[in-house]
């Protein structure tokens, strides 16, 4: 009788601590799995940003400097 009470109560120890093992794994796998998704997306629509600012910056020294160019050509003329 001890030994099936004593059986019984191992059982649902050790079922509780596989339980929080396995939870615990998951939660952390869960968590790098998002933050390696999440990571990648930020890195996406950053690197998008940043090309999108950089395009602007080149496009208005660009404009700055054909202006210029074209006045001084312009203005040389006879």
């Amino acid at each position: 009788m001890v030994d099936i009470v004593m059986g019984i109560m191992v059982d649902i120890v050790m079922g509780i601590m596989v339980g929080i093992v396995v939870s615990i794994m998951e939660g952390i796998l869960v968590d790098i799995m998002v933050g390696i998704v999440m990571g990648i997306m930020v890195g996406i629509v950053v690197s998008i940003m940043v090309g999108i600012l950089v395009d602007i910056m080149v496009g208005i020294v660009v404009d700055i400097m054909v202006g210029i160019v074209v006045g001084i050509a312009v203005d040389s003329m006879p």
